[in-house]
């Protein structure tokens, strides 16, 4: 993605702020393994940058991954997954915490710290919207209509125009 190339930029010319370039809205559709059901999804923004995983070699996700596991288990609650998913989510790392309370602690300490000159930035996970399905068209008109003891349309006209008459 364009922003991929942006923030390589910003970080070779040392001026990267932080700022979080995909917002809440978003969110790719993570798999159940990531966001199992009924748990508390924190999103970790800003955690690495491209140029880091490029150059950190095979085994820097799965250290950092391990690294945020153990610290953010240790200080906030029990994690049920973390991952970095650099395909869905360059530079996050993905928490998912068994409470509300966990990620409420995570978002409370991480968000705006700066971390290896980046800021972080933790927000929940927000699934996408299912796809609507196509509105089927209305049925047609029924031409002949149920008989009804109520006056129809042309009724009501016809009694205007009568009385228009009188």
């Amino acid at each position: 993605r364009w922003f991929d190339e942006v923030q390589i930029v910003v970080d070779r010319l040392g001026n990267w702020d932080g700022e979080d370039l995909l917002g809440d809205e978003d969110d790719p559709s993570l798999p159940e393994t990531l966001a199992p059901p009924g748990a508390h999804v924190a999103l970790v923004r800003n955690a690495y940058t491209p140029l880091e995983l490029q150059q950190g070699g095979p085994a820097f996700l799965p250290d950092l991954e391990r690294e945020f596991g153990h610290e953010c288990a240790a200080k906030f609650g029990d994690v049920l997954a973390v991952a970095a998913v650099p395909d869905l989510l360059p530079g996050a790392v993905v928490l998912a915490f068994a409470t509300r309370d966990a990620f409420d602690r995570c978002k409370a300490q991480m968000d705006g710290r700066w971390f290896d000159f980046r800021k972080l930035r933790v927000s929940l996970y927000h699934p996408p919207h299912p796809q609507q399905l196509p509105q089927q068209p209305p049925p047609p008109p029924n031409p002949d209509p149920p008989p009804s003891d109520q006056p129809s349309l042309d009724d009501f006209f016809r009694d205007i125009q009568a009385n228009d008459n009188d």
